[in-house]
């Protein structure tokens, strides 16, 4: 291919602007959102973590009876001990108030144990790192800023290093700045010790995040080893809390994007289907493009050219659409990612470091490059292989087989069109089933007409003070005009899960099956149920005082049969009660409705005990009214404030909007997959349309003869239409059968649907069917208008 060629491709397709613009801007899309979405797998699932050899960085997971744990200070300095390990970590999260900086506000504190920033390979920009007795919470409290906290709450001022910060009432100095890239965990604003007690929690608490180092040169499954071994010595050793325990190494890469994975992959493998689609569209039109040209390449065959300079001509054409569409296509993607970063849910990690770089303009380059040959190199060498008596007559004999042979090519590629589409179309109806089940699931509340909101105490803050300041914050909300409820809960509905553990009924002995059931033990007040609209299925909520518990459905179904519950006691079972140890039965007042703490799972049995009957600093609110919520937000606001003035007040939103976020995710799946879908159900239209247009352009002469000899016009309209629905239906029974084959890659994201479900491939395919037979009737109509006249004159 030389640069003559190109030049002379160039002018070739401006004398045709139709099919030109067509061929750019359908393969500009499909390069486009292609382009868009490899940023983001490529900012999500590609690039390692910047931290200094992120490859050896792995999260530390811990299971017992093939339940996730949380780990805990006393396992993680037997994990410390691990020769394969460089070092070993743990931390969690929690908010404090930064008091005495100006109004008070929420800061997210991540609270560390053991050499945590020596694990992530972190190094402070500004200051310097904790001590090893700092880092076991030893003397002074110290901590280290975020850089984005650095800049935003103190104006990048290093004369914030050694001063001390006013935390909920605890004070740290700062003693470091933290590196702008050192992002993980996300959203951290202070760095600091874990308390002294809280390290030396007992075995049996199970509430930290590990991460680990390995040192160099050993592998993950030299380290797995080694720490199962020293799993096992430590179920002999502490047989009361390790027992049944099991540890697992995991890439810290794969575990971060371990949720988004599936579906970031599903989005893009849309998108490459779409692009695929679009490629297979431009070499069906340029080969019914070729197919006009006949003439020329006779003559230029005639004349000595090589069957390689023809293909190369048309091969050249090619990439002048490609590299017009992947240069187009870099504008569609910036916006395109633009567009995906306002859609996709928050939680996606790393989403905000997508961008286009040279890596996703090398990724375009490659594509545009891909394109040209999937899109040119067939039609091109079919239409060199003409014979040069053939191209050159306009009909006849001579000319039929290759006639022939170019429509028997155009078919398989409007029929490998319609079967990409296909699965597209199926997968996208699967997607948008499984969101509008996810939508009707009940819910087990009403979230209608519900304000909600959070405050959140200091761990450590005394229960006198929690309950004053939950007691004084309802009676307060409690009294505004057209306030109908209010309540507070240990965790909103959607929103976490809950504190969980075994089940003691008194006076009754469990089955063993039933001894391993875990319930949720929550807390709350007595008014949560009407704010949050929770019916009451039996028993009298006035009783909900003192050591009463109310129970769901679940539990009363799981633990008691059809006996009624009310008046029996439960507890919350130790795994393995020490001799003597008093258990704290909680008498059943009622039973109350099931409620999903999450949309795609199954309730959970659930027992709720009095707000005064345990200790709970994080404070959530649910508030029923007749007033607008913008309007009770500013007075629930006030409110707080007149309790405490150092409280800040978190999460004011509608309870439905914990509903609707609930279902993002799949909501954000079927819209983009059925956007993508339907962007290829147009391409396989446009391919259907003109194969079919230029078939009836190509047999005007015999529509001529035909219709001199009799023949009606609707009977030639039929035969048009004919061939383009059996087209679309073998296309449609391969898609069909791929789709069916295929299944099982959106079985995990799928709620309620079968992913072979028939309604929804049914569905799918009359669509399909639809959009095909409109393409088959425009040209098949212009088949019904040749005049004979006119055709044989042509002819």
């Amino acid at each position: 291919m030389r640069i003559q060629d190109l030049k002379q491709s160039f002018r070739t397709l401006l004398k045709t602007p139709g099919f030109t613009a067509v061929a750019i801007l359908s393969l500009a899309m499909g390069i486009g959102l292609t382009t868009a979405l490899f940023s983001l797998v490529d900012a999500v699932l590609l690039r390692p973590l910047p931290f200094p050899e992120a490859q050896q960085l792995m999260w530390l997971d811990e299971s017992r009876e093939g339940k996730p744990s949380g780990g805990n200070p006393q396992r993680l300095h037997d994990w410390q001990q691990a020769s394969s390990l460089h070092a070993a970590g743990g931390f969690y999260g929690e908010g404090a108030v930064l008091l005495g900086q100006g109004d008070p506000v929420r800061l997210q504190v991540l609270r560390t144990m053991g050499p945590v920033l020596d694990v992530l390979g972190v190094r402070p920009v500004l200051g310097r790192g904790p001590t090893i007795a700092e880092q076991n919470g030893e003397g002074e409290a110290v901590a280290l800023l975020s850089h984005a906290t650095w800049l935003r709450r103190f104006n990048g001022n290093p004369q914030i290093l050694a001063q001390s910060l006013n935390l909920g009432g605890t004070l740290v100095r700062v003693i470091g700045i933290l590196p702008p890239d050192a992002t993980y965990p996300e959203d951290v604003d202070v760095w600091t010790a874990a308390p002294r007690e809280i390290q030396q929690t007992q075995r049996s608490a199970g509430f930290l995040a590990q991460v680990a180092r390995l040192k160099a040169g050993v592998s993950l499954q030299q380290a797995q080893s080694e720490l199962r071994a020293m799993q096992g010595r430590l179920a002999l050793q502490y047989a009361d809390t390790d027992k049944g325990r099991d540890v697992r190494l995991t890439p810290l890469l794969d575990h971060i994007t371990e949720e988004t994975r599936p579906a970031l992959l599903l989005l893009f493998g849309t998108v490459a289907a779409v692009l695929l689609v679009a490629c297979v569209n431009i070499a069906g039109l340029m080969l019914a493009r070729g197919m006009a040209r006949r003439r020329e390449v006779g003559v230029r065959l005639a004349l000595g050219a090589s069957r390689w300079r023809v293909a190369s001509l048309f091969l050249s054409e090619s990439v002048v659409v490609s590299i017009a569409g992947g240069a187009l296509g870099l504008l569609v993607a910036a916006y395109a990612l633009a567009g995906l970063k306002l859609v996709l849910p928050a939680e996606v990690p790393r989403l905000t470091t997508a961008q286009i770089d040279w890596r996703v303009a090398g990724f375009a380059l490659l594509l545009a490059v891909l394109t040209s040959l999937l899109s040119g190199f067939i039609p091109a060498l079919h239409l060199s292989r003409q014979t040069v008596a053939g191209s050159v007559r306009q009909g006849g004999a001579a000319n039929s087989g290759a006639v022939r042979g170019q429509g028997r090519l155009g078919s398989l590629l409007v029929v490998a069109q319609v079967a990409v589409t296909a699965v597209l179309m199926v997968g996208a109806g699967l997607l948008a089933s499984s969101f509008l089940k996810l939508r009707q699931a009940p819910l087990g509340f009403q979230p209608e007409n519900v304000l909600t909101f959070q405050v959140k105490l200091p761990w450590g803050a005394k229960e006198p003070e929690i309950q004053r300041v939950a007691r004084e914050t309802l009676a307060r909300v409690g009294s505004l005009p057209g306030v109908r409820a209010a309540g507070a809960v240990d965790r909103l509905p959607l929103n976490g899960g809950t504190q969980s553990g075994q089940v003691q009924v008194n006076g009754a002995d469990l089955s063993p099956a039933l001894q391993q059931v875990e319930a949720g033990w929550r807390t709350a007040t007595d008014g949560y149920f009407a704010a949050a609209g929770i019916a009451v299925a039996a028993g009298d909520l006035r009783e909900f005082r003192g050591r009463s518990a109310l129970v769901n459905q679940t539990f009363a179904r799981t633990f008691f049969g059809e006996a009624n519950p009310i008046g029996r006691e439960i507890a919350s079972a130790p795994r393995r009660p020490r001799p003597g140890q008093k258990v704290s039965w909680f008498r059943i007042v009622g039973v109350v409705a099931d409620i999903r703490a999450n949309p795609t799972e199954r309730p959970m049995a659930e027992a709720y005990v009095p707000w005064t009957e345990t200790y709970w600093p994080l404070l959530a609110f649910a508030v029923r009214s007749d007033v607008d919520a913008g309007t009770l937000a500013a007075a629930v606001r006030r409110a707080v404030k007149e309790v405490d003035p150092n409280q800040v007040v978190e999460d004011v939103k509608p309870l439905e909007t914990y509903v609707a976020e609930a279902s993002s995710s799949a909501r954000v799946r079927a819209g983009l997959m059925g956007s993508f879908s339907l962007f290829g159900l147009l391409l396989a239209a446009i391919g259907l349309y003109g194969l079919l247009a230029t078939e009836v352009t190509r047999r005007i002469p015999e529509y001529g003869v035909r219709l001199a000899l009799g023949a009606l016009p609707s009977s030639l309209s039929a035969a048009a239409m004919r061939r383009g629905l059996r087209l679309a239906g073998f296309g449609l029974a391969f898609g069909v059968a791929l789709a069916v084959a295929l299944s099982r890659v959106v079985q995990g994201l799928l709620f309620g649907v079968d992913p072979q479900d028939p309604v929804t491939i049914a569905a799918a395919a009359v669509l399909l069917l639809m959009v095909a037979a409109v393409a088959c009737w425009l040209p098949a109509r212009r088949a019904a208008k040749v005049d004979p006249i006119i055709a044989l004159r042509h002819e």
